[in-house]
Order: C-alpha cells, then structure tokens, then sequence
C-alpha cells in the first residue's frame, strides 16, 4: 500500500488532479500503520487499500461529473 500510495503522488501534477494527492496519502499512511499495528495481517491491507480506492473512485467520478456540466 506504501509503494501504491507514493506512485499516486506525482499524478497530482501529471494531470492536474488535486484528487490523487489525498489518494497517495491516504493509501502511504495506512499502509504505514498496518505495517506497524498490524504486521501478521496480509489481507487487512488489500481490504481497506480496497475501500480506499472505491471511495476515491466515486471521489473522482462526481468531480469530473462536475467539471463536464460546466
């Protein structure tokens, strides 16, 4: 999640999208605090990494929505 979450980060000023800097965040730091809290659990990472990108998915469309209406 670590590694996914910096490779996020230089979208940012690739595209032009202020979404993937709270993306990258969000997906290093609890990539960090599984690693620290949880380290014996493999699949807790893939479950929230999972949720993170479903609700940054849904983040992403409503913002694009908007910016096409315009």
């Amino acid at each position: 999640m670590i590694i996914m979450g910096v490779h996020y980060l230089p979208f940012n000023f690739l595209y032009g999208m202020r979404i993937f800097m709270p993306l990258g965040l969000a997906l290093a730091v609890c990539g960090v605090v599984i690693a620290f809290y949880a380290p014996g659990s493999f699949s807790l990472g893939g479950w929230i990494g999972g949720c993170i990108l479903f609700v940054f998915a849904w983040i992403g469309r409503i913002a694009v929505r908007a910016e096409t209406r315009r």
